[in-house]
């Protein structure tokens, strides 16, 4: 059973897997950046979520662009989004590491507290994609993890 990292920046998301003791980065884009996907997604007419929509859709389209990192939580459509861009990160880790994941770690910014409502959502998004188990990481916390592995000369990711 594998742990899934991802963070969910302004522009794009990224993500590890550990396997074997090792992060190894997911492969969440396409072949032009295959580590890195837009943090962007539509929500069609019919409902439809097309996660990492590039972002010159949302000038083509009456469809509803949603940027994940400052997604309003009281939106209706907050659970199913999240609960999809989970669920495709889980299944591009198990493709890639041959794995099952049982665990989610998102990184989150500074401000979440401790009893932020935007928690209670993704965790509630989190077990609708089949991850039962979801942990934060304040990314402050995360760079200063990662400053000191790389420290050390160990990865610089947090997974």
């Amino acid at each position: 059973m594998s742990t899934v990292s991802i963070e969910i920046g302004s522009y794009g998301i990224k993500g590890c897997v550990k396997t074997s003791g090792k992060p190894v980065l997911l492969e969440l884009g396409s072949s032009a950046s295959p580590y890195f996907m837009s943090s962007v997604a539509i929500i069609d007419k019919q409902g439809e979520i097309i996660l990492g929509a590039p972002s010159f859709l949302d000038e083509c389209t009456s469809n509803k662009v949603v940027y994940l990192s400052e997604y309003d939580i009281e939106d209706p459509n907050f659970i199913d989004v999240f609960s999809t861009l989970f669920k495709y990160v889980q299944n591009r880790a198990e493709l890639q590491v041959g794995e099952k994941v049982s665990k989610l770690l998102l990184v989150v910014p500074p401000q979440f507290v401790n009893h932020d409502p935007r928690k209670a959502k993704l965790k509630y998004a989190c077990e609708k994609s089949g991850i039962s188990d979801i942990d934060f990481v304040s990314s402050d916390i995360a760079i200063c993890y990662q400053m000191a592995k790389l420290a050390s000369g160990d990865s610089v990711l947090l997974c």
